[in-house]
């Protein structure tokens, strides 16, 4: 089953501000004298499961990989991230009209450059990524989502009595997120399997980078 580009695009974008969030605040890039671009920051592991703004998943070396991102674009993706992440902190604690207008302005840059900075193929794997690193509360916590598998009100509290239970786990416990997701997956009929592994795409298997390889 295919799913249409215009399917995703109010979910594909979460805001830009959660990248002030205090230590996890992505620094500056560094520059070498050969202008090349040196990371000085990634998307933590601790953030899975966690809905993120996309573009700083393009900061971590596996979904760089994943999406064969060039070196240039790597540097364009720390530079904009910084920028971003200024611009946000300049709105943290505000609440105002004027501070909701800015804060959708910051949204509206980051899908402008990930348009123009990526190739649509990439953008569709990103998007696919995207929502295999937030997991399968992608499907009560993004409307467009639900709409989109056609889940029941009956569905969805069950979904949400699961992934409540799972709460306390460390999202890097990659054995119990195995298992709720599977648990979630049972809630769901055929068709609406299909729908979802659709928009999700090829497995992108996120391996803590602490934890031994498997």
């Amino acid at each position: 089953m295919r799913i249409g580009r215009s399917v995703l695009p109010t979910c594909f974008f979460a805001t830009i501000g959660l990248i002030v969030a205090g230590a996890d605040s992505p620094p500056m890039p560094k520059k070498d004298s050969s202008a090349v671009r040196t990371a000085v920051w990634q998307l933590p592991d601790e953030r899975i499961g966690v809905r993120t703004a996309p573009i700083l998943l393009l900061s971590r070396d596996d979904v760089a990989a994943d999406l064969n991102l060039t070196q240039d674009q790597r540097g364009k993706t720390w530079d904009m991230i910084a920028e971003l992440g200024r611009q946000a902190a300049e709105l943290k604690g505000r609440s105002d009209k004027d501070a909701l207008v800015l804060r959708r302005k910051i949204d509206q840059a980051q899908l402008e450059w990930l348009n123009r900075e990526l190739s649509p193929e990439q953008n569709a794997r990103l998007n696919q990524i995207d929502l295999q690193w937030e997991g399968p509360s992608a499907l009560v916590t993004r409307p467009q989502i639900s709409q989109t598998v056609h889940l029941t009100e009956a569905q969805k509290s069950k979904i949400r009595e699961i992934l409540g239970a799972a709460g306390k786990s460390a999202p890097t416990d990659l054995a119990r997120r195995e298992t709720v997701i599977r648990q979630v997956f049972r809630e769901l009929d055929e068709t609406q399997q299909q729908t979802w592994r659709a928009m999700i795409g090829p497995d992108f298997f996120v391996v803590p980078r602490t934890a031994s390889a498997r």
